[in-house]
């Protein structure tokens, strides 16, 4: 059984510090009920699980509510969905 190597690659962070990561393709998760897969870098985020990227939030069509914190977006499926929960978006 062969394995896929990480890819790596040198990220800036908002602070303007950059580092190298190592990315995940075709990560499957879970946003409270909507099963979805993103590539995603391998950085500390402290206490995040994970942070959406304009990348995902791009291909999905996504739409997004601050204020009643829902995501609304395609599936994979391309089917319409809702996320809502402090889960997804934490202010």
């Amino acid at each position: 059984m062969s394995h896929k190597l990480p890819r790596h690659r040198v990220v800036q962070l908002a602070t303007g510090m950059k580092m190298i990561t190592s990315m995940v393709e075709n990560c499957c998760f879970e946003m409270n009920g909507l099963q979805t897969k993103a590539n995603l870098d391998v950085i500390p985020l402290g206490s995040y699980d994970i942070l959406i990227g304009m990348d995902w939030l791009d291909s999905h069509f996504a739409i997004l509510d601050c204020h009643n914190k829902t995501i609304a977006s395609l599936d994979e499926d391309g089917n319409p969905t809702q996320v809502k929960g402090p889960e997804v978006l934490r202010f």
